[in-house]
C-alpha cells in the first residue's frame, strides 16, 4: 500500500504574497483542538460528519506547509499503522480557503482531515482516533505513564526546542535553553531506568517513541545552528534505535534537506547584534583568563612559565577588546540614546568609570604576579601561595562583574533598539563600524576565536548588508584570514556567499 494516496485535488490558488508571518510558527503542535465543521464547506475538502465518525471510508488529508516534525509525526503513525494518508503541500505563496481560517484560526500548520471530513489541529487527537480505528500495533502500551510522558513532549519539550531553534530573538533562545536542556535530561533519566529496554517505555514503540522522532532526528541542527551539543551515549543509542524502526527513516526529512531549508529559512538578528556578539567573544575571554589562572592555583598546567606568558598574553587582549568595546559604547552608542533615557545612560557611565578602574588596578596586579614566575621563576611554590590565589579571585571577580554588566546592558538597551526604525538602525551600525574598523586587524581574530560558527555567521552578515561593499569587502578579507578552509567553507555555506 502506497502511503501518500494519490487523489484527485484541488491545486491551491496562488498569489504574490508570502505571509513570512505564518511560516514562522507553521513549525509547531496547535492546540486547542478544532472539530466544528467550516460554513459552506468545499465539497472536494468536507462532508457532513456525524457526531459519531463512521469507519474510514477514504484517506486522511494532511495539509502540510515546510519541514515540520509535527507532519512527520502523522505520517510516521500512518505508516505504522499502514493507513493511506493523502499530503497536500501548501506554499507561503499560496492563497488559503476560508475554511482553513476556522479549521485553525491562528493560522498554524499542518491541518488534519479525517475521513468523515472533520478535522483537527492536534496530533494527540489524531493519534487518539487512530488508534480507535486502527488499533494494530498499539501506540498506547503502558497508558498512564504513555500519556504522563505525551504531555510533557508536547507541553516542554516540543515548544523549547522549537524556541531555540526558530525564534529569532536570542534573549528567548537563551531563556529556553536551560529549560530544553532540562527536558532532555528527564528523557535521558527515563532511559537510563530503561537501560535494558529498546524504547523510552519499555520494549514497545509507543506514542512517545512516536513524538520524539522527529525532533531527537533533529538535534544535530541544534548543534549546528545553536552550537548546542547533545553527546549523551545512552541518547545516541535511543536515537539510532529510533531511525532503525521500520518507516522511521523513509519518513524522516534527511538532515542535508533541513539544514539547506533552514539555512535559508532561520531569521537573522538585527544589525545591533553586534553589541551582544562583542560581549560574548568578551565572556569568552575573560573565562579562558579565570580557567588558566585556576589550573595553575591547583598545579594542572605542565609548564608554569609557558601558562603564565599565555595568561600575560590573554588578559592584554582581553584589556584591548573590554577598552576598545567601552570607549564605541561611550562615544557613539550612548549619545544616541542620551535624551531619550538619561538616567539609564548615566548609570551605565558611572559602571564604566567603576570598571575602568578596577581594570587599572588589576592590570598591575597581573603584571607583578605573573613577573615573579615568567622572569623570577618563583614556578613551584608561588602559585599556590594565599597571594596567587588572591590574584585569581580578582580575576574571578572581574569576570563575575562584567557579566552582570553586559547582561544588564543588553536588557535595558534591547527595548531602545527595538524603537529604531531599519533605517536609524543600519546608521547607527555604520557609527559603531566605523568607530572600531581602525582596530579590526587585531579584534577580528579574537572575535572568531570567542564566537561560534553561527554567532560568526551573523556578525559578518550584519557588516555586508550595512556598510558598504568597499568596506564589506574588506572586513571579510580580515575574518576569512582568520578561519582555515573548511571554516571558511562552511561560513559561505550558513550565508548563501
Amino acid at each position: 500500500m502506497n502511503l501518500f494516496c494519490c487523489l484527485p485535488t484541488a491545486t491551491p490558488a496562488k498569489t504574490d504574497a508570502v505571509d513570512s508571518s505564518v511560516t514562522a510558527v507553521s513549525q509547531g503542535n496547535s492546540d486547542p483542538i478544532v472539530t466544528q465543521q467550516p460554513a459552506n464547506p468545499p465539497s472536494l475538502f468536507w462532508s457532513v460528519a456525524p457526531v459519531a465518525p463512521p469507519a474510514p471510508k477514504g484517506p486522511y488529508i494532511l495539509h502540510s506547509r515546510g519541514f515540520s516534525a509535527i507532519n512527520e509525526q502523522v505520517q510516521l503513525a500512518c505508516a505504522i499503522k499502514n493507513v493511506p494518508i493523502q499530503v497536500i503541500e501548501w506554499s507561503t505563496t499560496d492563497a488559503l480557503p476560508e475554511w482553513f481560517n476556522i479549521a485553525s484560526p491562528n493560522g498554524k500548520f499542518p491541518v488534519l482531515q479525517f475521513p468523515d471530513g472533520s478535522y483537527s489541529t492536534s496530533t494527540l487527537e489524531f493519534l487518539e482516533r487512530l488508534e480507535k480505528e486502527s488499533a494494530t500495533p498499539s501506540f498506547f502500551m503502558n497508558a498512564k505513564e504513555c500519556q504522563e510522558w505525551i504531555a510533557l513532549i508536547r507541553n516542554d519539550f516540543i515548544p523549547h526546542f522549537e524556541s531555540v531553534l526558530l525564534d529569532s530573538d536570542a534573549f528567548v533562545q537563551a531563556d529556553q535553553r536551560p529549560k530544553l536542556n532540562s527536558t532532555i535530561r528527564k528523557i535521558t533519566n527515563q532511559l537510563e531506568r530503561s537501560y535494558d529496554s529498546s524504547f523510552l517505555l519499555g520494549n514497545s514503540f509507543t506514542a512517545a517513541d512516536l513524538l520524539l522522532a522527529p525532533f531527537l532526528h533533529r538535534l544535530p541542527l541544534l548543534t549546528y545552528f545553536r552550537g548546542i551539543d547533545f553527546s549523551n551515549t545512552k541518547l545516541v543509542a535511543y536515537v539510532s534505535t529510533l531511525h532503525a524502526q521500520p518507516h522511521v527513516t523513509e519518513t524522516l526529512t534527511p538532515l542535508s534537506k533541513l539544514e539547506t531549508h533552514y539555512i535559508k529559512t532561520l531569521p537573522r538578528e538585527s544589525p545591533l547584534s553586534i553589541i551582544r556578539l562583542q560581549h560574548i567573544a568578551i565572556k569568552y575571554h575573560m573565562d579562558k583568563c579565570v580557567g588558566i589562572a585556576t589550573q595553575m592555583s591547583h598545579g594542572f598546567v605542565a609548564d608554569m612559565r609557558e601558562s603564565s606568558q599565555d595568561l600575560h598574553s590573554r588578559f592584554q587582549n582581553l584589556l584591548f577588546l573590554l577598552r576598545v568595546h567601552a570607549a564605541m559604547e561611550q562615544q557613539v552608542l550612548f549619545p544616541v540614546f542620551e535624551s531619550s533615557a538619561s538616567k539609564l545612560i548615566a548609570k551605565v557611565l558611572r559602571e564604566h568609570e567603576r570598571e575602568e578602574e578596577q581594570l587599572q588596578g588589576l592590570e598591575a596586579e597581573v603584571e607583578s604576579v605573573l613577573k615573579r614566575i615568567i622572569t623570577l621563576g618563583d614556578s613551584k611554590k608561588y602559585p599556590r601561595s594565599d597571594d596567587f590565589k588572591a590574584f585569581v579571585n580578582s580575576l574571578r571577580s572581574l569576570a563575575v562583574g562584567q557579566r552582570v554588566h553586559m547582561n544588564g546592558e543588553e536588557a535595558d538597551f534591547a527595548p531602545l533598539f527595538a524603537k529604531l526604525t531599519t533605517g536609524e538602525e543600519k546608521d547607527l551600525f555604520k557609527k559603531v563600524y566605523a568607530h572600531l574598523a581602525p582596530r579590526n586587524s587585531k579584534k577580528i581574530p579574537l572575535l572568531v576565536e570567542g564566537l561560534s560558527v553561527q554567532e560568526r555567521a551573523q556578525y559578518l552578515y550584519n557588516v555586508q548588508i550595512t556598510v558598504s561593499n568597499e568596506e564589506a569587502h574588506e572586513f571579510t578579507t580580515m575574518w576569512r584570514s582568520s578561519l582555515n578552509q573548511d571554516e571558511w567553507n562552511d561560513l559561505k555555506r550558513r550565508l548563501e556567499m
